[in-house]
């Protein structure tokens, strides 16, 4: 069975590896993969197929290709860009766009006691994701509320600047 549980963190060890220029072997990625699980008390991998396939994953994920060097007996792995990082990769649209819904929610908080980190996160992430913050929506409490399934499809569209024809029944008890 794979050792998933630790796949995130073991993705930062292999990207650090992965930039040296000399380029890592699989026991090097191995084993400080390894020393760093066991320093956050996790269990150690026990596989370098392992390795090899977190390399193939990433390589996959995020569309980049990794150089095998041969030295000597061993083969060293390195990115092919020597600039690349998995952490330094511009967000694409649909990230943006979901950063950009994150934030809006986000700003549900604001002003609410012992929530002061919102405001500053919030104020942080609209300004990596957009040059102008503009409030798209504002909330209030309503726990009587129905129709709560039409508020994804509306925000989307309102956030998107689409144009909508609605239909309003009103119901009567």
């Amino acid at each position: 069975m794979a050792n998933v549980k630790s796949g995130a963190y073991r993705d930062v060890i292999i990207d650090r590896c992965l930039q040296n220029r000399r380029g890592y072997s699989t026991q090097e990625i191995f084993d400080k993969c390894n020393a760093a699980l066991e320093r956050r008390n996790e269990t150690p991998i026990t596989a370098l197929n392992t390795i090899r396939n977190d390399i193939l994953a990433i390589e996959n994920r995020w569309h980049i290709e990794v150089e095998q060097i041969r030295s000597g007996r061993e083969i060293r792995y390195r990115y092919k860009d020597p600039h690349f990082s998995i952490y330094n990769n511009p967000l694409n649209e649909n990230e943006i766009a979901q950063l950009s819904e994150a934030v809006s929610l986000l700003r549900r908080f604001e002003g609410m006691p012992g929530f002061g980190w919102v405001e500053e996160m919030s104020a942080h992430l609209q300004a990596t994701v957009s040059a102008s913050p503009e409030p798209v929506i504002g909330f209030d409490e309503n726990k009587e509320l129905k129709g709560t399934s039409f508020f994804t499809p509306l925000f989307k569209s309102i956030t998107n600047k689409q144009a909508l024809s609605i239909t309003c029944k009103r119901m009567f008890l």
